[in-house]
């Protein structure tokens, strides 16, 4: 029968539509084609992976420019901040999360591996076919579970690499999202898709955990960079207690606080404690440790005894000698010491008595703490120093102290400089300096380092001759300069030891004293070692608290240096500041 027109066109028509389906249903039916599940978002991941681990194990680097024939040198290379090494950066990034922090080992699946990750989202079933391994029907509630699933590693910075824009965190996908305009904008759909799992302002994840059935509330886990690294090669630098590699080591890490260690056989470790709240770069400067060779040798228990005698034979002080003899009893000068020990007890000339005709004048003090360093190593004790010497100054020798902490170059001069200003001509005035010191020695000029101060650039460093100008410009009677830190001797002249006779502490009231005492010479000094402060503090704060009466600075130097020498191997310094004003006289500590 023939049809008529419009309904032969319809048939052919329907053929048309119908033929492709036939044709896709007879080749889904045999039983050597097997199935291909859809390119999911988890299937991007895994191809990404499986690229990697190609890549890691050197089957792929033909195809990216560089000279690397293993993974070992991709890293090496990519490591060079320029060079050959630069185009490897968007492989290393790309495999980063599947790799160690040192990006030496493998940590995704093996390409041949079968086993489920956790961050797959295909729901495999048995197949009825042998051959063919089919995926789970892609249901609304599979919809909602694997953009959920997305969701979170977004949020938790697993997969911001497949979007366009500089975000590390979720954090700043907001910030930029929440722009305007401007490079956060491709970030819109990202953020409205996942917008009913977060919290209003979007930094706190509502939904699912990828690996929990109940809806918890999870905040979000901020992360930071951190680099550390030191002046020398091969150390080992820990966080935390775990090794975790060497300089330059870079790490992302969560917020929050960590323990730095770096160290290496031969130098004095670095150790700090961070709070990693943002990007940060840790620097630890590592000293060589000069080796004490041990005092067993005759020759050297000699050369010991020598140094302790001259540190201690122009003495009023009894314990002193009886220290000596308690370490040398059959020693050189223990004939020597009995004598003088006998001499000094029978005489009692130790502490001149307070006069109480004598015109002492006012006592400032100016005590300086330095701990924490923008650029240099940080100090353990020099705040809890200045904090304990300005509390004993003020509480037990009246004087009138500013106490300044982590002080920059700024504030240390206009601190001196105000000085010039509030003091008269009979007054008394200390500067206690506790922190980093440096020495030119091609200029053989000593420095003091605030803590703005960089090793190399010298702008904000303080040189003694600057000091020694502010000193010549006070009106004050008596000034005398403490210096705790390294290389601090530069700022003395040897000053010749006298003896108290009755009117040497009105002759010392009546003239002017430029003098400076210091922790050591040309040397580095201990930034502990006294129980919680460095020998040297230590050994002042006691004797300021041992006082009884009115103390030279001479008499207390030549009490207070056998006592750090002993205890450390550096060798304190007493003397007159040159060219600023000194007339003979000395300071005096007088004891409420």
């Amino acid at each position: 029968m023939r049809l008529p027109r419009p309904l032969r066109f319809l048939c052919v028509l329907a053929v048309f539509l119908i033929s492709p389906v036939a044709v896709a249903l007879e080749e889904s039916s045999g039983t050597d084609a097997p199935s291909t599940a859809p390119l999911t978002e988890s299937n991007k991941i895994t191809q990404r992976q499986k690229s990697c681990f190609d890549s890691f194990n050197g089957k792929n680097l033909y195809m990216h420019e560089g000279s690397a024939r293993n993974w070992e040198q991709v890293v090496e290379q990519y490591q060079r901040s320029s060079g050959v090494g630069a185009h490897y950066s968007d492989l290393v990034l790309e495999c980063r999360e599947f790799l160690s922090n040192d990006l030496l080992t493998w940590m995704g699946q093996h390409s041949d591996d079968e086993d489920k990750t956790e961050t797959s989202l295909v729901v495999e079933t048995e197949s009825s076919g042998t051959d063919a391994p089919s995926t789970a029907p892609l249901t609304e509630s599979n919809k909602i579970t694997q953009r959920q699933k997305s969701c979170f590693d977004s949020f938790n910075g697993k997969n911001l690499y497949m979007h366009e824009g500089s975000a590390r965190n979720w954090e700043q996908v907001v910030e930029q999202y929440q722009r305007s305009s401007g490079v956060g904008a491709h970030y819109s759909d990202l953020v409205l898709e996942c917008r009913e799992f977060l919290s209003n302002d979007l930094l706190t994840w509502m939904g699912q955990h990828s690996d929990d059935e109940d809806k918890t509330e999870t905040s979000n886990t901020q992360t930071a960079s951190l680099t550390v690294h030191s002046n020398v090669q091969g150390d080992k630098i820990y966080i935390n207690g775990k090794l975790e590699g060497s300089s330059r080591l870079e790490l992302d890490l969560p917020h929050g606080e960590y323990a730095i260690r770096i160290e290496k056989d031969g130098y004095q470790p670095y150790e700090d404690t961070i709070n990693l709240t943002g990007n940060l770069i840790i620097r630890g400067n590592l000293e060589n440790i000069i080796e004490q060779p041990a005092q067993t040798a005759s020759a050297d228990q000699g050369a010991l005894e020598l140094v302790f005698w001259q540190s201690i034979k122009d003495s009023d002080d009894p314990d002193l000698y009886k220290e000596y003899l308690r370490q040398f009893p059959e020693g050189v000068y223990a004939g020597l010491a009995k004598i003088k020990l006998r001499k000094v007890t029978e005489s009692e000339v130790a502490v001149a008595p307070r006069a109480s005709n004598v015109e002492y004048g006012r006592y400032h003090a100016l005590v300086i703490g330095n701990n924490n360093y923008e650029e240099l190593p940080d100090l353990k004790t020099a705040i809890k120093d200045a904090n304990r010497v300005a509390a004993v100054l003020q509480d037990q020798y009246d004087y009138n102290v500013t106490l300044i902490e982590d002080a920059d170059r700024s504030q240390i001069i206009k601190s001196l400089s105000g000085y010039r200003k509030t003091v008269g001509k009979s007054d008394n005035i200390l500067i206690y300096y506790a922190g980093h010191g440096i020495l030119d020695e091609d200029a053989n000029k000593g420095y003091w380092l605030p803590v703005d101060a960089a090793l190399d650039d010298p702008s904000n460093w303080i040189l003694n001759d600057m000091l020694i100008a502010q000193l010549k410009a006070m009106q004050a009677k008596h000034v005398m300069v403490i210096s705790d830190s390294c290389f601090s001797g530069t700022i003395t002249r040897g000053l010749k030891m006298e003896q108290h006779t009755p009117d040497w502490i009105d002759r010392m009231t009546k003239k002017r004293a430029r003098t400076a005492l210091t922790s050591g010479g040309l040397e580095p000094v201990l930034d502990s070692g006294g129980d919680g402060h460095s020998v040297f503090a230590r050994a002042f704060i006691t004797l300021l608290e041992e006082n009884t009466e009115v103390v030279s600075a001479a008499q207390l130097f030549s009490e207070l240096r056998p006592k750090v020498m002993v205890n450390s191997p550096q060798t304190p310094e007493y003397g007159n500041i040159h060219q600023a004003g000194h007339d003979g006289g000395d300071f005096l500590f007088v004891k409420q």
